[in-house]
C-alpha cells in the first residue's frame, strides 16, 4: 500500500487543517497514479486530500477496518475476482457497519448494469473509467465530500442528542436516588430525634424531681454521633448521660442507636456512676469496630441530699453554676471502648437549690476562636463566662439559646462537630 498526500505550495500557511482521507482501490497501478495526479491540486473547504492506495479488495478491507475517518472510497469492481469490488461493498456496509462512507464504483468493464448495481448494492455513484475526466472527477469528489460532511454533521448532532438524552436520563435516575436518600436520611433523623428525651418528658420528669431541664441538639451532618438521655433512678434521683462517638454521619449515628439500647438496660447507682461507665465500656469493647471509640459523662442528681455524683470518660468537663461562680467539673477518665477494663472514677459535689449544671459536647469548645488561640481552654472558659452573663439577662426559656448563640457567634454552619448542650437547674 502506498500513501500520497498532496503537498502545499510554498506560499501556503504553515498550519493547515486536516486533509480529507480518500481511499483509492484498484489493481491497476497506472489508474491509481493518474488519479493521484488528477487530484493533486484539489481542495474542498480549504482542506486538501489524503489519498490512500489499496491494490486489492482485501487490502482495502483491512484499511477500512482500521480507519473510520475515511470519507470516500473510489473502488474498482474487477480485481482479485470478477466481483471483488462488490464483495467489498457488502463487507463495508455489513461486516464493518460503515454506512457513512461514500462508495463510488468505477470500472473498465462495460457489462455492468448501472440500475441493477444501484438497486442491489448500497453504493452512492457508479462510473466507467473511460467517462471520467479530471473535471468530472473533481465534481464527483466534491459532491461526495459534501454529502459525507452533512452525514458526519448529522451523526455528531445525533450523538450529542443521544448523549444529552442519556445524561438527562442519568440525572433523572440520580435525582430519584437522591430523593430516596433524602427520604431515608429524613427518616433516620426522625428516628435519632426519637431516641432523645422529648421536651415534655424532660419537663414532667424535672418537675417530679425538683429539676428544670433544657436541651439543644445540632448535628454537624445529616446524622450525628452525639447521644444524651435523662431518666429517673428512683423517686428522689435522676441520671443524665451525654456521649459522643468518634466519626460523623451515618456510622456515628448507627453507634448512637446501638448505645441507646445499651443504656436502656444499664444499671445505675446514684452514688456510683463509674460503675455504669464500666458496664457500658464492657459492652462497647465487645461490639465496637477497631478504631471507633466514645467519650462521655454520667451525672446522677439527688435533690433530697442536694448532691451530684459524676464519672467521665475523656469528656470536655461540665460547668456547675452557683450564683456568679462557675466550677468546672473534672472530665478526665479513660475512653469508652478501646480497653477491656479501664478504671473510671466517681466524683461528688453539692448541688444546692438554684444551682445549674451545664453539660456540653466538643463543638461548643472547638470553635474558630478557641482553635486560633494560644490557650484554647482558657479562651473557651472566658467566652463561656461572657456568654453566660448575657444568657442570664434573658428569661429562663431563652437562656440556653442565648448561651449557644453567644458562644458560637463566629461559627459557620454546619459546625465541625455535633453539638449537644443540656442545662439542668435545681429548683
Amino acid at each position: 500500500m502506498e500513501k500520497l498526500i498532496a503537498l502545499p505550495s510554498s506560499d501556503s500557511p504553515l498550519s493547515l487543517p486536516a486533509a480529507w482521507p480518500i481511499l483509492l482501490v484498484d489493481d491497476d497501478h497506472e489508474t491509481l497514479m493518474v488519479t493521484q495526479i488528477a487530484l493533486s491540486d484539489y481542495q474542498f473547504r480549504g482542506r486538501e486530500l489524503e489519498l490512500i492506495n489499496a491494490h486489492s479488495a482485501e487490502s482495502a478491507r483491512r484499511i477500512l477496518a482500521a480507519r473510520r475517518d475515511i470519507a470516500i472510497v473510489i473502488l474498482d469492481v474487477v480485481m482479485e475476482t470478477q466481483n471483488a469490488g462488490l464483495t467489498l461493498v457488502e463487507a463495508i456496509r455489513g461486516e464493518l457497519q460503515n454506512h457513512q462512507i461514500r462508495i463510488i464504483l468505477r470500472t473498465g468493464e462495460s457489462h455492468f448494469d448501472l440500475r441493477e448495481l444501484i438497486h442491489r448494492y448500497d453504493i452512492n455513484d457508479f462510473h466507467h473509467k473511460t467517462d471520467i475526466t479530471v473535471e468530472r472527477l473533481e465534481i464527483i469528489i466534491t459532491a461526495a465530500l459534501r454529502a459525507w460532511s452533512e452525514i458526519e454533521l448529522a451523526a455528531k448532532a445525533a450523538a450529542l442528542h443521544e448523549s444529552a438524552r442519556l445524561a438527562e436520563a442519568e440525572m433523572q435516575i440520580l435525582a430519584k436516588v437522591q430523593e430516596r436518600l433524602d427520604d431515608d436520611l429524613s427518616r433516620a433523623r426522625q428516628m435519632q430525634l426519637g431516641i432523645m428525651p422529648r421536651e415534655e418528658e424532660c419537663k414532667a420528669l424535672g418537675l417530679s424531681h425538683g429539676i428544670s431541664c433544657q436541651a439543644y441538639f445540632e448535628p454537624a451532618h445529616e446524622l450525628a454521633g452525639d447521644y444524651w438521655s435523662l431518666r429517673a433512678i428512683d423517686d428522689e434521683s435522676l441520671v443524665v448521660i451525654l456521649v459522643d462517638f468518634s466519626g460523623h454521619g451515618v456510622t456515628a449515628a448507627l453507634n448512637s442507636f446501638l448505645f441507646h439500647s445499651l443504656w436502656l438496660r444499664c444499671p445505675v447507682t446514684v452514688d456510683d456512676p463509674a460503675a455504669s461507665l464500666n458496664h457500658l465500656n464492657r459492652d462497647l469493647h465487645e461490639i465496637l469496630p477497631s478504631g471507633i471509640l466514645a467519650t462521655g459523662m454520667i451525672v446522677t442528681i439527688n435533690r433530697t441530699q442536694n448532691r451530684i455524683w459524676w464519672s467521665a470518660s475523656g469528656w470536655p468537663s461540665a460547668a456547675l453554676l452557683r450564683g456568679e461562680q462557675i466550677s468546672w467539673l473534672c472530665g478526665d477518665g479513660p475512653l469508652l471502648g478501646p480497653m477491656a477494663s479501664p478504671e473510671f472514677v466517681t466524683h461528688s459535689q453539692e448541688f444546692l437549690p438554684a444551682d445549674s449544671l451545664i453539660l456540653y459536647s466538643d463543638a461548643l469548645i472547638e470553635t474558630q476562636d478557641s482553635l486560633q488561640s494560644d490557650s484554647p481552654e482558657q479562651q473557651f472558659r472566658q467566652r463561656f463566662s461572657d456568654s453566660l452573663r448575657q444568657a442570664r439577662l434573658e428569661s429562663r426559656s431563652q437562656r440556653l439559646s442565648c448561651l449557644i448563640n453567644a458562644s458560637l457567634k463566629n461559627e459557620i454552619r454546619p459546625l465541625r462537630d455535633d453539638l449537644t448542650v443540656v442545662w439542668l437547674q435545681a429548683e
